[in-house]
This record gives C-alpha cells, structure tokens and sequence, in this order.
C-alpha cells in the first residue's frame, strides 16, 4: 500500500492521506476579508483529494500582514467570513487549517506582481513595521523597521492569542504558527535580525523566549483536542547551519514540551546571503533529522509535487505529512495525478464521488 495515501492520526484529527497543501499567499484580500476569490480556491482545494489544506498566512494584526491584500483574524467580520472557508474545506472531505502570523519587518509591502517591494514612504497603503531590532532586511525590502518594546511584544502575543481564538470560533481543526521565512517570530529567533540585549535577544535562551510565550499563550486557547503546530525555519544555509540547526532542535524539544504537536521544517530566510541548495526534496534529510531529534512528527515541503519523491520520503519516514504547494495550484485536483502515478487501485476515488464516478466508469470516453 502507498505510504503517502496512508491516514495520518494526530490527536482526534485524521486526515485521509499525508498530502497537505501549504499556506499560500493569495494576496486577494481587502481589508483583511476573503471574498469569492478565496472560497473558489480553498473550496477546489479542499475537494481535491489532499488531506489537509492551511488557508494562507493570516494576519493577527493590519501591521501582521505582508501586504495590504493579505488576509486578516483581527476581528469577528475576518472570523465570519473565515468560518465559510472552513466549512468548505472540510465539506470537500480535508480537514481544514488556517496559519496565523505576523509579517514583521517584511510587512508593508507591495504585491509580488506589483514589485514584491517595501511600498514606499508617505503611500497610505503603507504602515510602520516592526521588529526585535531596527534592522532593515535589505534588497528589495530596505524599510528600517522600529525595533519593537517589551510592551509592544506583549500585544503581539496577545494578538496571536485572540486570533487563535477567532480560528478555532471558526471551524478550524488545525492551527499553525508562522514562526519562519523571515517573518516576526523567526526574526526573534535569527542571529541575522535579533541584536537585543534584553531578555528577549543575545543568547539561545533570549532569542527563543518570544516563539516560546507566544506558544505557551496559544496553547492555553487552542482546544487540546486540535493539533497546534508550527511552520518554523530550523536552517538558513548561511555558512552556520549546524549551529542554527543544532539550535532550531533544541528549541522544537522545547516546542514538544509546550505542548506543539507537529513541526513544519523550513528555512529561516532571514538573510539575503543564503545559498540554498534548490533540489527535489532537498529538505528531507533536515526534516527527518529534526523528527529524530526532537521526537516530533514533522511535515516539510519545497519542491515535493513528484508523486514518486513525496511517496518516498513519507515511505522512508523522513517527514510524517507533505506539504505540496505550486503542484495543486496547477492542479487542485494533484492527489488524483499522483494516486495514478503510485499506480494506486481506483485512483480516482481520491475526488468528489461526482468526479470519480466520470472518471471510473467512463474511461474510453
């Protein structure tokens, strides 16, 4: 039997198979509100056979976006209109999550059709980021963000806390944490933009304390019987990546202590020097190595849509799910290619019973 078309059971969620679609910007939004164009896409998604499907990065406050069409869980209109995603979603037969974010000091910025840059000073649409230290990104993202209070980290957690309570209000059975790609959390976390001398920066300890009081929040709301998770850079393939790796482990120990259920491997993004190996599944070997280590179930993704590749490092128990992104948004329905690719028996059963009635019963036409 396939491994990647095995159920996967965490806490008293289980998903159909281990395909899960990533969060994935959209940036459609209008005020943070999702509007037809999201329950078209998450609805596909939904019915096309993955397991799991995470509505894309959520704002947890209007500075938390990325952009000014980024979606937002600030308030109850945002939950509402989330809430449909959610039921459509899960009425496809996935089970339906949502991660939630804060965009830091790469906020404020453009669409990436519309430059993927810092939108510039003195634009309405535009905001003051913030950040552990004031600290611009650099290339295309040179905005110096204002490096953030103990009562501003304060409000932020509080934020994500208020959000996770408006996602699991809205149907949501998982939740993740974008604690990665260069984003508020990971921020906190990297030697590249954390240069704090307080509590909340210098040592291991210090740079980890923001990830962890803001999981330690959450997880005092998010119901126990949901899996809580996070998306979380453990490498950054600077030229220092046992020490960041070594780091990232100890931290997801702590993680599993506070209650996480399931890491998402990936890159940290912090810095504009990375020379990341581009290859199909060149994440696995980390994923697996931080599953071990950390005994914790993992899921990774980055160029994982080959059929046989996901298969493999799900057979060989280098991550627990994965995460297939660009491949369903060229196909919504990429389970079907890839239970026919694995030669699984009525492949076509991974679709609506609409669909895979067409599909079975009428091949020759």
């Amino acid at each position: 039997m396939s491994a990647l078309f095995s159920r996967f059971t965490l806490k008293d969620v289980t998903l159909r198979n281990r395909i899960a679609v990533p969060p994935m910007c959209q940036y459609s939004a209008v005020d943070g509100m999702a509007n037809d164009w999201h329950g078209i896409h998450y609805g596909a998604l939904g019915r096309g056979g993955a397991g799991l499907v995470i509505v894309e990065a959520t704002g947890v406050a209007p500075e938390g976006r990325i952009s000014p069409h980024c979606l937002g869980l600030w308030n109850d209109a945002q939950g509402q209109k989330l809430a449909a995603i959610a039921a459509s979603i899960k009425a496809g037969g996935a089970v339906p999550g949502i991660q939630i974010g804060h965009a830091g000091r790469k906020g404020s910025a453009n669409v990436p059709w519309q430059g993927d840059d810092h939108i510039a000073e003195g634009d309405p649409r535009g905001w003051e980021t913030i950040s552990p230290s004031s600290l611009a990104f650099g290339a295309h993202l040179p905005k110096v963000p204002r490096a953030m209070t103990v009562q501003d980290i304060a409000r932020v957690q509080e934020n994500f806390v208020a959000a996770a309570c408006r996602a699991r209000d809205a149907g949501f059975e998982w939740l993740e944490l974008h604690f990665a790609h260069g984003y508020l959390a990971q921020s906190f976390f990297s030697v590249h933009a954390n240069q704090r001398t307080d509590a909340y920066g210098g040592d291991f300890a210090g740079r980890s304390r923001f990830l962890l009081e803001c999981l330690r929040a959450v997880r005092k709301v998010w119901p126990e019987r949901l899996p809580l998770t996070a998306r979380f850079g453990v490498i950054e393939f600077d030229g220092r990546d046992e020490e960041t790796l070594a780091e990232a482990i100890m931290l997801t120990r702590q993680f599993r202590q506070e209650g996480l259920d399931l890491l998402s491997v990936t890159m940290g993004f912090t810095t504009i020097t990375a020379n990341i190996p581009w290859a199909p599944g060149f994440l696995a070997p980390i994923a697996a190595k931080v599953r071990q280590a950390a005994a914790i179930p993992v899921a990774s993704s980055w160029l994982l849509g080959d059929p046989a590749t996901a298969e493999r490092v799900v057979a060989e128990q280098q991550m627990d799910l994965v995460m297939v992104g660009r491949a369903h948004l060229a196909n919504p329905n990429w389970p079907y290619q890839a239970a026919q690719a694995l030669r699984q028996e009525k492949a076509a059963w991974v679709l609506p019973a609409p669909y895979a009635h067409w599909l079975e019963r009428y091949q020759g036409g």
